[in-house]
Protein backbone atom coordinates (compact mmCIF):
# COMPACT_ATOMS: atom_id res chain seq x y z
CA UNK A 1 0.00 0.00 0.00
CA UNK A 2 1.51 3.35 -0.65
CA UNK A 3 1.80 6.30 1.45
CA UNK A 4 -0.84 9.26 1.03
CA UNK A 5 2.49 11.50 0.39
CA UNK A 6 1.52 11.08 -3.22
CA UNK A 7 -1.90 11.93 -3.27
CA UNK A 8 -2.44 15.79 -3.98
CA UNK A 9 -3.15 17.71 -1.18
CA UNK A 10 -6.56 19.40 -2.15
CA UNK A 11 -9.23 18.30 0.02
CA UNK A 12 -12.29 16.24 -0.93
CA UNK A 13 -14.84 18.00 0.55
CA UNK A 14 -17.78 15.18 0.88
CA UNK A 15 -19.92 12.74 -1.17
CA UNK A 16 -21.51 14.50 -3.84
CA UNK A 17 -24.36 11.89 -4.74
CA UNK A 18 -25.16 8.18 -5.37
CA UNK A 19 -26.22 7.13 -8.44
CA UNK A 20 -29.24 4.41 -8.33
CA UNK A 21 -30.16 2.80 -11.98
CA UNK A 22 -33.85 1.28 -11.68
CA UNK A 23 -36.65 0.11 -13.48
CA UNK A 24 -39.09 2.88 -13.04
CA UNK A 25 -38.61 6.50 -12.18
CA UNK A 26 -41.52 7.29 -10.79
CA UNK A 27 -42.10 4.57 -8.77
CA UNK A 28 -38.55 4.79 -7.32
CA UNK A 29 -38.66 9.14 -6.80
CA UNK A 30 -42.35 8.39 -4.94
CA UNK A 31 -40.43 5.60 -2.73
CA UNK A 32 -37.72 7.66 -1.88
CA UNK A 33 -40.15 10.61 -1.10
CA UNK A 34 -42.82 8.62 0.67
CA UNK A 35 -40.58 6.44 2.76
CA UNK A 36 -37.66 8.29 3.57
CA UNK A 37 -39.10 11.96 2.92
CA UNK A 38 -36.36 13.02 -0.16
CA UNK A 39 -37.80 15.48 -2.33
CA UNK A 40 -36.64 16.50 -5.54
CA UNK A 41 -33.61 18.61 -5.58
CA UNK A 42 -31.13 19.98 -8.39
CA UNK A 43 -34.63 20.01 -10.93
CA UNK A 44 -33.35 21.34 -14.24
CA UNK A 45 -34.48 20.20 -17.95
CA UNK A 46 -31.20 18.46 -18.93
CA UNK A 47 -31.52 15.95 -15.42
CA UNK A 48 -35.30 15.64 -15.93
CA UNK A 49 -34.71 14.36 -19.43
CA UNK A 50 -32.21 11.47 -18.33
CA UNK A 51 -33.14 11.23 -14.62
CA UNK A 52 -34.09 12.17 -11.47
CA UNK A 53 -32.23 13.97 -8.38
CA UNK A 54 -33.67 13.19 -5.10
CA UNK A 55 -32.45 14.29 -1.41
CA UNK A 56 -32.99 15.48 2.05
CA UNK A 57 -29.85 17.22 4.16
CA UNK A 58 -27.01 16.75 2.09
CA UNK A 59 -27.74 13.60 1.24
CA UNK A 60 -28.51 13.16 -2.93
CA UNK A 61 -29.76 10.22 -4.73
CA UNK A 62 -29.56 10.55 -8.78
CA UNK A 63 -32.33 8.12 -9.98
CA UNK A 64 -31.56 7.10 -13.72
CA UNK A 65 -33.34 4.65 -15.89
CA UNK A 66 -31.79 0.75 -15.88
CA UNK A 67 -31.15 0.82 -19.63
CA UNK A 68 -33.16 -2.49 -20.85
CA UNK A 69 -30.77 -5.75 -21.22
CA UNK A 70 -28.59 -3.63 -19.13
CA UNK A 71 -26.55 -6.39 -16.98
CA UNK A 72 -25.55 -6.92 -13.45
CA UNK A 73 -21.81 -7.77 -12.80
CA UNK A 74 -20.68 -10.74 -10.73
CA UNK A 75 -20.58 -8.75 -7.46
CA UNK A 76 -24.48 -8.30 -8.20
CA UNK A 77 -23.87 -4.93 -8.63
CA UNK A 78 -25.21 -2.84 -12.52
CA UNK A 79 -21.36 -1.49 -13.96
CA UNK A 80 -22.84 2.29 -13.85
CA UNK A 81 -23.29 2.69 -10.41
CA UNK A 82 -20.86 5.19 -8.61
CA UNK A 83 -19.48 7.01 -5.86
CA UNK A 84 -19.38 11.11 -6.80
CA UNK A 85 -17.01 13.50 -4.47
CA UNK A 86 -17.05 16.85 -4.83
CA UNK A 87 -13.96 18.79 -4.94
CA UNK A 88 -12.82 21.93 -5.84
CA UNK A 89 -12.26 23.74 -9.14
CA UNK A 90 -8.46 23.56 -8.56
CA UNK A 91 -8.30 19.83 -6.45
CA UNK A 92 -10.13 18.71 -10.03
CA UNK A 93 -7.04 19.94 -11.92
CA UNK A 94 -4.95 18.84 -9.77
CA UNK A 95 -6.48 15.32 -9.49
CA UNK A 96 -6.93 15.41 -13.64
CA UNK A 97 -2.82 15.99 -13.89
CA UNK A 98 -1.97 13.57 -11.42
CA UNK A 99 -3.99 10.76 -12.85
CA UNK A 100 -2.33 11.93 -16.25
CA UNK A 101 0.90 11.65 -14.40
CA UNK A 102 0.33 8.08 -12.73
CA UNK A 103 -1.36 6.50 -15.59
CA UNK A 104 -4.45 6.26 -13.65
CA UNK A 105 -7.35 5.85 -17.25
CA UNK A 106 -9.55 8.22 -16.40
CA UNK A 107 -12.88 10.02 -18.86
CA UNK A 108 -14.45 13.67 -18.83
CA UNK A 109 -17.86 14.63 -19.00
CA UNK A 110 -19.20 17.85 -18.89
CA UNK A 111 -22.37 18.09 -17.77
CA UNK A 112 -23.45 21.71 -18.21
CA UNK A 113 -24.02 22.69 -14.43
CA UNK A 114 -20.41 20.44 -13.51
CA UNK A 115 -17.80 18.38 -14.61
CA UNK A 116 -16.48 15.03 -13.65
CA UNK A 117 -13.79 12.99 -14.03
CA UNK A 118 -14.53 9.06 -13.82
CA UNK A 119 -12.23 6.26 -13.07
CA UNK A 120 -12.38 2.74 -11.22
CA UNK A 121 -10.73 1.77 -8.08
CA UNK A 122 -8.37 -1.39 -7.47
CA UNK A 123 -12.00 -3.43 -6.91
CA UNK A 124 -13.22 -1.84 -10.82
CA UNK A 125 -15.76 0.06 -8.69
CA UNK A 126 -16.87 3.45 -10.56
CA UNK A 127 -15.79 6.49 -9.05
CA UNK A 128 -16.48 10.16 -10.07
CA UNK A 129 -14.53 13.34 -9.08
CA UNK A 130 -17.16 16.40 -9.42
CA UNK A 131 -16.73 20.52 -9.34
CA UNK A 132 -19.14 22.83 -10.22
CA UNK A 133 -18.23 26.32 -11.17
CA UNK A 134 -18.55 29.24 -9.03
CA UNK A 135 -19.19 27.46 -5.93
CA UNK A 136 -22.86 27.55 -4.35
CA UNK A 137 -24.61 26.29 -7.85
CA UNK A 138 -25.19 22.89 -5.24
CA UNK A 139 -27.23 25.67 -2.70
CA UNK A 140 -29.34 27.81 -5.26
CA UNK A 141 -30.50 24.93 -7.33
CA UNK A 142 -31.61 22.72 -4.35
CA UNK A 143 -33.34 25.49 -2.97
CA UNK A 144 -35.85 25.39 -6.19
CA UNK A 145 -36.33 21.73 -5.16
Amino acid sequence: MSDTADAPESDIFRHDHIALYVEDLDRSEAWYRDVLGFRPVLVKEWWSRSGRFVGRGEAIIALFRRREGETWTSRGIPDRVHQAFRVSGPAYAEFKRAFAERGIPFREMDHGISRSIYFRDPDDYNLELTTYPGDGVRESVRAEG
